[in-house]
């Protein structure tokens, strides 16, 4: 997410990772993240 002109444009990452109704982790501190078995959206040709 970027934000408006008065805080700077800044970019903040947003990453929720839930299962069921359980929040499982809210925090890019703590949570590592890598992709290795991308598949591609066949209608909008882009990687999922």
């Amino acid at each position: 997410m970027t934000t408006e002109k008065k805080y700077g444009h800044a970019k903040i990452p947003v990453f929720l990772l839930a299962k069921q109704e359980v929040i499982l982790a809210d925090d890019l501190q703590y949570v590592t993240y890598s992709e290795t078995d991308k598949a591609i959206e066949p209608v909008i040709s882009k990687p999922y």
